[in-house]
């Protein structure tokens, strides 16, 4: 019963998540100023591609080594940004109501590995639900 509905949370998640960290890099590359840098690479585009991966994971039940090697680096940029926001502060762009978006892409990833663990959670056969689902 909650594994459709968190599959399908997870994939409107993901696709917002894919959107913000767009418009994010987009944004970037017209002034080159909005994202911080790691290395030659912006974190944006970083949170891009992980968000892409857990949208691709989601929408083609692919396994679940591509949706986590899409979460760790949002995960772990988020935490980095959050907690450089809170040693520093202003590190990360203001996002609504002047929330940085760091603590929303945290946010947003306890979330999706929430709705990730919901939708894989295996039933009494042993085999996941998320899978045997998936295969109708």
């Amino acid at each position: 019963m909650w594994q459709p509905m968190a599959r399908f949370g997870l994939i409107l998640l993901c696709a917002f998540g894919s959107f913000a960290a767009l418009s994010l890099f987009a944004s970037h590359l017209e002034s080159g100023e909005i994202c911080p840098m790691f290395g030659p690479v912006p974190a944006c585009a970083i949170v891009l591609a992980g968000y892409c991966a857990m949208l691709s994971a989601a929408l083609f039940r692919l396994h679940g080594t591509v949706f986590f090697a899409g979460l760790i680096p949002v995960a772990g940029l988020a935490v980095t940004g959050v907690t450089l926001e809170i040693i520093n502060g202003d590190i990360c762009p203001d996002g609504p109501f002047g929330i940085p978006q760091c603590m929303i892409s945290l946010t947003m990833a306890v979330l999706a590995l929430a709705l990730y663990w919901l939708a894989t959670q295996t039933g009494a056969s042993g085999q996941s639900r998320l899978r045997r689902d998936w295969r109708r």
